[in-house]
């Protein structure tokens, strides 16, 4: 270019002025051609039309926390796309920076390059990024080629000459260790036992109350205070025969079920009784004491039958007979037995 210039300076002093422009245009092509020359250098060196490179800068060995520039060159047809790896950060690497370029580089192809800006914290040699880069066109055709492998060497911000190492003491102290687990498990389950069993001693020598439920009341018993009960509500005196006569029944009712053990919740009272009158369980003066107060019980309920004072009393005298001679016996200790006993 230098040779150019003076070329055409010493035309110049020799030219007329009618020539500048010509030599312009000579100059400013030359110009276009040498880019077209620097654009073209840009290629990557190789034949395969699918082409990978990777740099780092820069290349000497780096210290802890330094930049470091990773980029990418990915060389391909110019209707693929280039889908490349990436960076991730972690304990190791830290991302700062990330950038996408694509580029025509002529001939139909393009360069697709990524950048990044990474800072690096740990000592040693290792690679910052691996895996394929994908190629893919827009029929779906799919090229992969792997990138290459490129390791970084970090070393430490001190000098080889720098680091001190300290000399080894005569006697290691002792320093005490972190008590293991089991050891104060162990003590935690033992007073959990003790707090346990003084609980449950406390507990077995506290005195126990037991609540004795009296006996059931026996049924004559509770018969015979039904029957008291019924006469004291008057319905003699005032000859209210209907409600009389119905109580009066159920009361025996109830009596013969709990003396006798009978059961019959589908019969009537009336007819329960009757049913009960056919059983052993009472004699003959028994069953016509009862067949006479359910005679009368039916005469009432069914014929319009309206007793009098008396014969209401006589009802009430049968049941009370009823109940007396049916009730059950307690019987005594003989004597034999007690002479036994003492």
């Amino acid at each position: 270019m230098r040779v150019i210039w003076n070329k055409l300076g010493q035309a110049q002093d020799r030219a007329p002025a009618r020539w500048m422009p010509v030599c312009c245009a000579l100059l400013l092509s030359l110009l276009w051609l040498g880019c077209q020359r620097v654009e073209e250098s840009d290629r990557l060196s190789t034949t395969d039309s699918f082409a990978v490179e990777i740099t780092i800068s820069p290349e000497t060995p780096v210290t802890v926390g330094d930049r470091v520039d990773v980029r990418i060159l990915a060389q391909h047809p110019e209707h693929y796309r280039a889908i490349m790896p990436t960076i991730r950060d972690d304990e190791r690497i830290s991302l700062r920076s990330r950038t996408s370029e694509r580029r025509d580089v002529g001939d139909g192809y393009v360069i697709s390059m990524n950048r990044y800006n990474i800072s690096l914290f740990e000592i040693g040699t290792y690679t910052v990024i691996t895996g394929d880069v994908r190629f893919v066109a827009r029929d779906e055709d799919e090229v992969t080629r792997p990138l290459p492998e490129r390791t970084v060497e970090v070393r430490s911000l001190l000098d080889e000459e720098d680091v001190v190492v300290p000399a080894e003491p005569d006697e290691l102290l002792s320093w005490p260790r972190r008590v293991p687990l089991w050891l104060w498990v162990i003590p935690l389950i033992a007073l959990l036992a003790l707090l346990l069993g003084l609980v449950m001693a406390r507990w077995l020598r506290r005195r126990r109350t037991f609540i004795q439920q009296p006996p059931p009341r026996p049924p004559h018993e509770i018969a015979l205070n039904a029957l008291a009960l019924l006469k004291t509500k008057g319905y003699i005196e005032r000859d209210e025969i209907d409600p009389f006569y119905i109580e009066l029944s159920a009361i025996v009712r109830s009596y013969l079920e709990g003396r006798f053990g009978l059961r019959a919740p589908e019969l009537t009272t009336e007819e329960f009784i009757r049913e009960a009158t056919s059983t052993q369980s009472l004699n003959s003066d028994q069953q016509k004491l009862v067949a006479g107060f359910l005679e009368q019980s039916d005469l009432v309920k069914f014929a319009r039958f309206r007793p009098d004072a008396v014969s209401m009393q006589d009802a009430w005298n049968a049941a009370e007979r009823l109940v007396q001679e049916t009730r059950e016996r307690v019987q005594a200790p003989t004597a034999s037995k007690t002479e036994g006993a003492s």
